[in-house]
């Protein structure tokens, strides 16, 4: 387990309350990652901390509002990362940790974006 970045984002703050802002990655999670999107956690593993201090998007997950998509663009591609964040859990040691990163096609994201709560967006800061 190891702390990959930190929320800075005061919207994100707000909308989370109490949230801890240090994101942790653990071991666990990493090794889900790479199961499933093993490509994806190759190539954009290391843009997860600017895509938590620096997000294009925060989206609250209609299906559990504890659960934060934080999704950041990289520059000259089409391609965004998403990082799913869990907030509040059973397990207060893995609060504010990664449960999942992958590649996010633009047509993906604006159907996201009109499913789910749209927490913060850098277009609208």
């Amino acid at each position: 387990m190891k702390v990959i970045g930190e929320i800075t984002n005061a919207q994100v703050i707000k909308h989370w309350k109490g949230v801890k802002t240090q994101i942790i990655l653990t071991d666990e999670r990493v090794g889900h990652i790479r199961e499933g999107h093993a490509e994806d956690y190759d190539a954009f593993s290391a843009n997860i901390p600017d895509t938590i201090q620096n997000p294009a998007h925060v989206l609250c997950d209609a299906r559990d509002k504890h659960t934060a998509m934080f999704i950041g663009h990289i520059d000259g591609t089409s391609i965004n990362v998403i990082v799913k964040l869990a907030f509040k859990g059973t397990n207060s040691d893995l609060e504010s940790s990664v449960i999942t990163m992958y590649r996010l096609g633009e047509k993906t994201l604006r159907r996201l974006m009109k499913k789910h709560l749209v927490v913060y967006s850098r277009e609208k800061a």
